[in-house]
């Protein structure tokens, strides 16, 4: 009989739901994404991390569409995706 027939779940008995991760800290699939201007017509000054050069860097969104790699401050983008590659 094992332990899932007795009604204890894995990892039940340190009171966790799923397994302890090992390894760095994940980071949000968003910060792989490319920037997107999107397709409204206005220039907002915006921030994107780019996975590559492991920087934010700038672009200019339209307004609208677009993905989650989009940032109003370089701080915030930096805040959200710096440790990428770490």
């Amino acid at each position: 009989m094992g332990p899932q027939a007795i009604g204890v779940q894995p990892w039940g008995a340190w009171g966790l739901l799923s397994p302890p991760l090992c390894g760095p800290p994940q980071h949000p699939n968003f910060c792989y994404l490319p920037s997107v201007c999107g397709s409204c017509k206005a220039l907002f000054r915006r921030f994107f991390f780019n996975a590559s050069s492991q920087q934010c860097e700038e672009f200019i969104y339209g307004g609208c569409g677009g993905n989650r790699n989009n940032f109003k401050t370089k701080g915030e983008c930096f805040q959200a995706c710096s440790h990428i590659g770490n």
